[in-house]
């Protein structure tokens, strides 16, 4: 989680101008913790962020993420976020692992996400990790609704 974190961190920090604020939006599987983990290393840069958090609880190795963040002082909202006047959209809701339709509380995000990209395009990025919430990786397929984002962080281990 730290080499994907650090990775789309220097994305984040590619599409960033002085004064531009982030928002993390993390789910609550490993994409998410991905996602604090992005926050928590801008939070330490001195950049203006926020992870916004679909759950309370983290499965799996975002727990520990969780409580890192917590611990560096990243400031945590609830479902209800917002998105920057100007600055960078972090879609860490859900990556490769998806293989259903986005419900609830995710659907409702990935709306959000969508709407401030085409409200503000032109002052806000969005910064998906793996790649856009909604997509199936397996089959490249939307599942019912995706993610819109101008750079998706997709990391990957070679093959033999």
């Amino acid at each position: 989680m730290e080499s994907a974190g650090r990775a789309a961190t220097e994305i984040v920090l590619s599409r960033l101008r002085p004064g531009d604020a982030v928002c993390v939006v993390c789910g609550p599987g490993n994409n998410g913790g991905d996602g604090l983990v992005v926050a928590r290393q801008l939070h330490a840069l001195g950049v203006p962020v926020r992870a916004a958090l679909l759950s309370d609880e983290m499965k799996g190795d975002a727990g520990p993420n969780l409580e890192r963040a917590r611990t560096a002082g990243v400031p945590l909202d609830g479902g209800r976020w917002r998105a920057p006047r100007a600055g960078v959209l972090v879609d860490a809701l859900f990556g490769t692992g998806l293989d259903r339709p986005l419900e609830g509380a995710a659907r409702s995000s990935v709306r959000r996400i969508n709407g401030a990209r085409h409200a503000r395009r032109e002052t806000v990025s969005v910064v998906s990790v793996d790649v856009p919430s909604g997509i199936s990786a397996d089959a490249g397929q939307v599942l019912g609704l995706a993610g819109e984002t101008y750079a998706p962080v997709t990391l990957g281990l070679p093959t033999r």
